[in-house]
């Protein structure tokens, strides 16, 4: 998958995490402490009583013992629940969940906290040799039907929660559902950055941004095979706020990681820096890690910072810009001037303003 670390315990500072995953820390806490004895089996029936009641504690028991119950309202228990917000939504514990309205938003995020929990322990995509796209490990079929559950869960979550107009986190949804598509799908992404960043001599392509952006938008209306369609679902994000931050993020970040893997050290020079290279300095010549893409500013404060680590070390190493055939003068001299624009007050712009900041410079030195 695309990253080992927990969505629900990543090191962000932002309110947005700090927020959405405080239940799920406060229920583990609860359980820890071994409040309960919990010692028989469980039915879809207790999974409606937790989430009617806010149980999370035991929604979190659940997870451990059965964590199946958390994918799917099995039989005919899901019938007649919801009220008459029904619909497909309630077919599942998550959509359950928002049906009950936003005083159960904490609930919801227990649920969700237990999806990227079980995504983040699958095996990490398989990386190939010369940079190729990575593959997806091999998985048992009862894991791949696991997988396809959670999608499922994930993509009603999102339609019934444009349809209650309950938005704040739907861009948490959007970001297990990237998780779930693994490297493969950010590599490709990349690549057709780096293509529109660096086109050939006389070769017409569209701006970077437009390619980045609309890669971005495909995948989130490609997340929805649900009643409400690809076109309903991009007139709709329009409106959420939560859901733009997350396209503007996610489009900003695929830039600069494209960007990034234009100009970072060679293993030549890497090799040539340090016989024995530091860990500071392995991460010269590595890409961007994947698992911080669309969270925050955490891609951008990593580029900033990795760009001008990479300039001493070019600096050390006697190797100008202008004479390394191994990085493309446009390349590094792009890398600079949006390392500059983003270090400006980084941590005081939002998603909007950064992808602003990628633009102007990189339509400036294109």
């Amino acid at each position: 998958m695309a990253s080992s670390r927990d969505l629900a315990a990543g090191e962000s500072d932002s309110e947005h995490d700090q927020v959405s995953f405080a239940a799920e820390d406060r229920a583990q806490d609860h359980a820890a402490a071994g409040q309960r004895k919990f010692q028989r089996n469980y039915e879809t029936h207790d999974v409606l009583r937790a989430i009617e009641q806010k149980d999370t504690e035991l929604l979190m028991h659940i997870r451990d013992v059965n964590f199946d119950l958390l994918l799917d309202l099995q039989g005919g228990a899901s019938s007649g629940i919801g009220g008459g917000s029904g619909g497909a939504g309630v077919s599942t514990p998550l959509g359950y969940a928002i049906s009950l309205g936003p005083a159960h938003e904490g609930v919801a995020i227990v649920i969700l906290g237990a999806l990227s929990r079980f995504v983040n322990q699958l095996p990490d995509d398989v990386a190939q040799a010369h940079g190729g796209k990575p593959k997806r490990a091999r998985l048992d079929p009862r894991t791949e039907a696991r997988l396809r559950k959670i999608k499922g869960c994930l993509k009603l979550g999102i339609d019934h929660s444009l349809g209650k107009e309950q938005t704040r986190l739907i861009s948490s949804y959007c970001q297990v559902l990237l998780m779930i598509e693994g490297e493969g799908f950010i590599h490709d992404t990349v690549q057709a950055a780096q293509r529109a960043l660096l086109p050939l001599e006389g070769a017409i392509s569209p701006p970077p941004v437009q390619v980045a952006q609309q890669a971005v938008e495909r995948f989130l209306n490609a997340g929805l095979r649900t009643r409400t369609s690809a076109a309903e679902f991009a007139k709709g994000a329009e409106r959420i706020a939560a859901v733009e931050d997350l396209v503007a993020n996610a489009t900003g970040d695929v830039l600069l990681m494209a960007l990034w893997d234009l100009v970072r050290l060679r293993p030549s020079e890497l090799g040539a820096l340090a016989a024995e290279p530091t860990s500071d300095q392995q991460e010269l010549s590595a890409p961007l890690p994947a698992y911080f893409m669309a969270r925050d500013d955490r891609i951008a404060s990593t580029f900033s910072a990795r760009v001008g680590e990479l300039a001493a070390a070019l600096e050390t190493l006697g190797t100008q810009a202008s004479g390394s055939k191994a990085r493309d003068q446009r390349a590094w001299r792009m890398a600079r001037d949006v390392s500059t624009a983003l270090a400006d007050g980084i941590r005081r712009k939002d998603s909007a303003m950064r992808l602003a900041a990628i633009q102007s410079r990189v339509a400036r030195t294109r």
